[in-house]
């Protein structure tokens, strides 16, 4: 059944046009963007095959915190535990498949089904069976608690970042991110803290047009154009299989002005990276960590997203900032981190317009019989992460 509906999608035909040459490329058919069985799809073969992002770690900071997350419509838990663990279960009781959370909560000792009260501990250990033998009777053969913890799926975080593996048998995330870290080996990533000014929007787009949208600089004059002049710098850069992206370097005068300066009282500006030298250009620098974690590094700070598909045609956009030690939660600097996030707030209210009337136009598209195509110099990564999802599918 999945061979025939995978070929039904990415046959032969479709895979040789997306892995010509980018300048005679041709991208995914528009089905994939809108129907409900390429989307089961990628559920399957896709996000359960390998590492996800899931949640910020600073979405549970302290002990006891429960966050409920939905992520291509597998339920999980992100739980910070009494010994200071991050871990992530799957949001289902063991006795009859009850959601046991659906809001965030604090200082938590116990996750409780709100069905039959069956009680696990921050770790997913089985504690309570209230009256499962009959009233005041808690124990019943064959229910062994010890068995019928909370199923948890194996996590690990990066950059404040919690990533999930749902099938148990990708790479250590830190192999995997390898190439990743190598790129970024000059940043302190270190000295970096999140701030406490999370965004999340919701977007009327399938996830993939969301991110290929923010893997190219080809529309920036037409839908940012408080961003140009451009510098001329793009470079598009990625690693098989694990992130893609691009960098643009910017002279001194624009690299360290374009974000979070002051303009009286207070700081000038907010921290710098400590290896960069102010008299010389800097890079800004996207990448996606495949497939659905961006990762986005600037002098003063960086930007952590996730973006989590709701089905086929709705997508919501979750952002985090990270900026140098006190600079990130400091009154001193709040001035700079709001104009820093809204700066980036108002790019990504410009694209959400186009990204909701490129889904509109799909099954136009596709009835049209009319294929995607490419700038060979702006747009390689849209291509590549097209590709990077038909290799990861057709395993």
């Amino acid at each position: 059944m999945t061979v025939a509906r995978m070929d039904h999608f990415l046959g032969a035909e479709v895979i040789a046009r997306l892995n010509a040459p980018v300048e005679q490329a041709e991208g995914l058919p528009a089905a994939c963007y809108y129907e409900d069985a390429f989307y089961e799809l990628e559920r399957t073969r896709l996000f359960a095959r390998g590492w996800m992002a899931v949640a910020f770690l600073n979405d549970v900071p302290e002990p006891g915190d429960v966050m409920p997350v939905r992520v291509a419509d597998y339920e999980l838990l992100v739980v910070r535990g009494q010994d200071g663990a991050v871990r992530v279960f799957y949001n289902v009781c063991r006795h009859r498949g009850m959601k046991l959370a659906t809001d965030k909560c604090t200082k938590a000792r116990a996750i409780v089904c709100p069905w039959h009260s069956w009680s696990y501990d921050l770790k997913g250990q089985l504690t309570a069976t209230p009256h499962i033998g009959g009233l005041g009777k808690d124990t019943q053969s064959a229910i062994d608690r010890s068995a019928l913890g909370l199923k948890e799926v194996r996590s690990a975080s990066w950059l404040n970042h919690v990533f999930a593996d749902l099938s148990g048998v990708a790479l250590p995330l830190e192999h995997h991110l390898a190439p990743l870290r190598a790129r970024y080996a000059a940043y302190d990533f270190g000295a970096l803290k999140p701030s406490d000014q999370r965004t999340a929007v919701s977007i009327d787009a399938n996830w993939k047009i969301v991110i290929e949208g923010g893997v190219e600089d080809y529309h920036v004059p037409w839908v940012h154009p408080q961003l140009v002049p451009h510098p001329g710098t793009f470079k598009p850069e990625w690693a098989e299989g694990v992130y893609l992206g691009f960098s643009n370097t910017h002279p001194p005068e624009r690299a360290y002005r374009r974000f979070g300066t002051g303009t009286g009282e207070g700081p000038a500006h907010l921290p710098y990276f400590p290896h960069l030298d102010t008299s010389k250009p800097a890079e800004g620098v996207l990448t996606l960590l495949f497939p659905n974690a961006y990762v986005s590094v600037h002098p003063t700070h960086a930007m952590t997203s996730i973006v989590v598909p709701e089905g086929p045609t709705r997508t919501t956009y979750r952002r985090n900032f990270l900026f140098m030690g006190d600079a990130a939660t400091s009154p001193d600097y709040a001035k700079l981190r709001d104009g820093t996030i809204a700066t980036w707030m108002r790019v990504g209210g410009e694209d959400m317009p186009i990204n909701a009337a490129n889904q509109a136009n799909l099954r136009t598209r596709e009835a049209a019989g009319i294929a995607t195509r490419y700038s060979a110099f702006w747009e390689p990564c849209v291509l590549e992460f097209q590709r990077m999802i038909a290799r990861r599918m057709t395993a």
